[in-house]
């Protein structure tokens, strides 16, 4: 039952902590309401994109790191690719299991701390799945466990927002409608991170989750990649390999494992 929530009551208790607040929002069915009409042409597109530009065979292990329900990465099987994804969030690696012809290539996990069986060609954290952490140590160990995972040569695709361009055209606020429950979010910037907060009531109970990315700039992400044992070949503005530029939609890099 959907039901509109009361801006002017007061909301005292978060329904999640700040620190792991992608552990608990990921894996609620309101994530997936929220976010139901996301672009999936878009998403199949830039995977054709990557693609042709790596030219990819049916051998390539392609793993997905944070990848979500497998918006990305079922398309990429659904293409004859050898797909791993890996998400924090239960919910979601259910999900994709279901849809999956591989259900045991699908690994419920912390990125900072995994391991598959073997090396995979091409790693991917794809639609601005990174800036969750609170510091650039846990960053960097993230990129860095992904780079152990990868082949000697192999590539990760990092898909990040375009700061500037965040900061330039911030909606503060907007109200979303979905099946379960109608969305009320407010967005700003604090502390170098990007904050959208997401309220809304379900049967006369308020609920609040908070959204927190770094705001993390083209050149500050290029160091951290530097710091996991990666060089940036290239740096594109949007998914169909456009060059970066300021006011480029999103802040892509095609990062080489140079050790």
């Amino acid at each position: 039952m959907k039901n509109k929530y009361n801006a002017e009551k007061e909301i005292l208790l978060p329904t999640m902590s700040q620190k792991d607040w992608f552990a608990s929002w990921f894996n609620t069915t309101f994530y997936h309401d929220l976010y139901a009409k996301r672009n999936d042409e878009e998403a199949q597109a830039f995977m054709d994109t990557l693609s042709q530009f790596f030219n990819w065979d049916q051998k390539v292990k392609i793993l997905d790191a944070c990848c979500g329900s497998g918006r990305h990465a079922l398309y990429l099987e659904s293409k004859g690719h050898q797909i791993f994804g890996l998400d924090l969030s239960e919910n979601n690696i259910q999900q994709a299991q279901s849809l999956s012809s591989y259900p045991h290539r699908w690994l419920k996990a912390d990125v900072r701390d995994f391991e598959l069986s073997s090396a995979v060609d091409y790693a991917l954290n794809l639609f601005t799945s990174f800036g969750y952490f609170d510091s650039d140590e846990d960053h960097v160990a993230m990129l860095g466990n992904i780079n152990r995972n990868l082949m000697v040569g192999g590539y990760l695709v990092l898909d990040f927002l375009n700061v500037d361009r965040v900061k330039a055209t911030l909606k503060e606020e907007e109200v979303v409608t979905g099946v379960l429950a109608e969305y009320h979010l407010t967005r700003r910037i604090e502390l170098n991170r990007i904050i959208k907060q997401i309220k809304f009531a379900v049967d006369d109970v308020d609920h609040v989750y908070e959204e927190r990315v770094m705001a993390y700039s083209s050149d500050h992400l290029i160091k951290l990649l530097s710091l996991s044992g990666f060089e940036v070949k290239a740096n594109w503005g949007d998914y169909h390999g456009a060059p970066m530029h300021p006011n480029s939609p999103r802040c892509i890099f095609i990062a080489q494992k140079i050790q």
